[in-house]
């Protein structure tokens, strides 16, 4: 079952990107335009980028969000906004793909930002204690070093090594979650753009 789940999802891929990018505008449509107007914090450094989404708890998606959407850069700036004003976190999904649209909509542009998302064959334990395989994912703001030819990225999990290419990143991804085989990759614009994936 979980080989036919990986074949599909393979097969599948780019319409799947397809669709999450206008599930989630349409969702930052009918749930976060109220914070269109929020006015986003500009030009900082990836470590400025970590500080201030360290300060925010992540919060998974559930059925509001179809299990997977990308929130407004705008909905997160009011995140951090009210968190540095009073200290609390609003209710409401921010999840992995909420930190990297900020991220990417606020860090200095000539760290050429961009989504990765990737996914892959992890283990969990079901209710009785037993492992069990699941297909994950993960979303971060890519960034590339100024004067070298080297990446790395942002995001809820923190800041990462730098790597020579984005192979070297998604075998980073796969070490930190345990993971036991790879699915897919992409990388999109600050609008959701697929600029490519394998």
């Amino acid at each position: 079952m979980l080989k036919f789940k990986v074949w599909i999802i393979q097969k599948f891929y780019r319409i799947a990107l397809f669709w999450w990018k206008w599930w989630s505008m349409s969702y930052r449509w009918l749930y976060h335009r109220n914070y269109s107007k929020t006015l986003l914090t500009g030009d900082l450094t990836p470590q400025e980028v970590q500080e201030n989404l360290d300060l925010v708890k992540w919060t998974k998606d559930g059925t509001r969000e179809l299990w997977d959407s990308c929130g407004s850069p705008h909905w997160v700036q009011h995140v951090i906004n009210e968190i540095k004003a009073n200290g609390n976190q609003p209710e409401g999904a921010l999840d992995c793909d909420d930190f990297t649209s900020w991220a990417c909509a606020v860090v200095d542009k000539s760290y050429e930002p961009r989504i990765f998302s990737f996914t892959w064959v992890g283990r969990t334990l079901d209710a009785k204690g037993a492992s069990k395989h699941k297909i994950q994912g993960h979303a971060m703001c890519l960034l590339k070093q100024k004067d070298l030819d080297q990446i790395f990225h942002v995001g809820n999990w923190g800041t990462s090594a730098s790597g020579n290419n984005l192979r070297e990143l998604c075998i980073d991804v796969m070490t930190r979650a345990s993971a036991s085989q790879a699915i897919g990759w992409a990388l999109l614009d600050t609008k959701l753009n697929v600029i490519d994936y394998g």
